[in-house]
């Protein structure tokens, strides 16, 4: 494809064929030559945005990108209504690329039931990997919004999921030469059902209706960096038991291979949730057929401790995401 914009006859063929879930909220339909799309609220509604940027080289890149975007909409409260996006393709990107990546997406859209409202694509000549910046667009009544500063002193947390669940999957597609000489084929087939796992909308409605006072997602950063970014903000401080952190074998694994800590890893499809009866929402959230565990209190103070049975030590702040080694190693190669 040529460098720039792609032509408008690549996006009618490989873009706007292909995205057929629409909601009413959205104007105007989306054209080869529209450049701006909006959301209609309704009475006593709030249009709240979120963004996210992810690179990589697979094709359903643009997928973890919604994901990390419409996540933080809902772990605050709002409806996912729709997406737009932004392609940056490398100079030789094949069409029959984009056009995977935007069915991939379609695919998403439509099981979380939003609405892809636009995409620009453009061949750029000074990357070496493929880019793509999501905006995500929501709608929230005030009073019902969650907000990462409301968590209480002595409220119990519960992270749904499993960590480093997001970066687990891209390392596997990433690296996946590497691994399948180093793991049996069975062992990686293991994690194919997770990708079902990356969205949050429906344990954040479930805690919601619990009444949680604060939700945050795990991405950047990982499950260490989420929970110093949710004491932080609240001016709490915090006793996180790291046994009872949920992790797959899986990715005890692949992280022991790359060199990576799997604490820092991100983990688009986990969500932490501060409430007062955390074992009541965890127990409710399986019965949803959502894997969930407490994993310990917010406290008075500010001491962010770390407890491996008896042994303890103090939450530091965030580091880089381990994931950030992979694209870091491929530069020097």
């Amino acid at each position: 494809m040529k460098l720039g914009k792609v032509t408008q006859t690549v996006r009618k063929r490989s873009v706007l064929k292909q995205l057929k879930s629409k909601r009413q909220e959205i104007f105007p339909d989306m054209t080869v030559e529209e450049t701006c799309w909006g959301m209609k609220p309704g009475e006593g509604e709030s249009i709240l945005l979120a963004e996210a940027v992810r690179y990589g080289n697979q094709k359903d890149l643009g997928v973890y990108a919604i994901a990390a975007a419409v996540n933080d909409l809902a772990a605050h409260g709002a409806s996912v209504v729709g997406v737009s996006a932004r392609i940056m393709l490398t100079a030789y990107a094949y069409e029959s690329r984009l056009k995977a990546m935007i069915a991939e997406m379609e695919q998403a859209a439509e099981e979380q039931r939003f609405q892809i409202a636009d995409v620009k694509v453009e061949i750029c000549p000074v990357i070496s990997t493929t880019l793509v910046s999501v905006t995500a667009a929501g709608l929230v009544k005030e009073k019902e919004m969650c907000r990462i500063s409301d968590p209480k002193a002595g409220q119990e947390l519960v992270l749904t999921k499993w960590i480093g669940m997001e970066g687990t999957l891209r390392a596997l597609e990433e690296r996946k030469e590497e691994l399948e000489e180093r793991f049996v084929p069975a062992f990686l087939k293991q994690t194919e059902f997770w990708k079902k796992y990356l969205f949050v909308q429906k344990e954040a409605e479930i805690a919601r209706k619990y009444g949680a006072s604060a939700m945050h997602t795990i991405t950047e950063e990982g499950v260490l960096g989420a929970l110093w970014e949710m004491a932080d903000s609240a001016d709490l401080g915090m006793c996180v038991e790291m046994r009872e952190l949920p992790i797959r074998q899986e990715t005890v694994e692949i992280c022991e291979f790359c060199h990576w800590n799997p604490y820092e890893l991100t983990s688009a499809g986990c969500l932490l949730i501060a409430a007062e009866d955390g074992v009541g929402l965890a127990e409710e959230l399986r019965m949803a057929h959502i894997p969930a565990a407490v994993i310990g209190k917010f406290t008075d103070g500010n001491d962010r401790i770390l407890m491996r049975g008896e042994e303890v030590s103090y939450l530091d702040r965030p580091a880089a995401d381990e994931l950030m080694k992979l694209f870091a190693d491929e530069k020097e190669a």
